[in-house]
This record gives structure tokens, C-alpha cells and sequence, in this order.
């Protein structure tokens, strides 16, 4: 299974834009905030 996951964001790497790479990171670390918080709230 790992090894899939890193040939679809290779393949992905390799046929994206510059651009496209960076929105997506952006996108992802966006919800990566929003759990991180969501996870703070819940075990308090």
C-alpha cells in the first residue's frame, strides 16, 4: 500500500504545475490546522 501512495503523488509531482503543488500543500496544511485545533478542543 505505501508504495502505491507514493507512485500516485509522484505521478502526481510529475504531471502538476508548480502552481498546482502549492495550492494543494496550502489546501493541506489548511486542514491540518483546522484537526489539529479540533483535537485540542476535544480533549480539553
Amino acid at each position: 500500500m505505501g508504495s502505491n501512495l507514493h507512485e500516485n503523488v509522484s505521478r502526481f509531482l510529475s504531471q502538476a504545475g508548480f502552481s498546482i503543488v502549492e495550492e494543494t500543500v496550502i489546501r493541506m496544511s489548511t486542514q491540518v490546522d483546522k484537526i489539529e485545533y479540533q483535537a485540542e478542543e476535544f480533549w480539553q
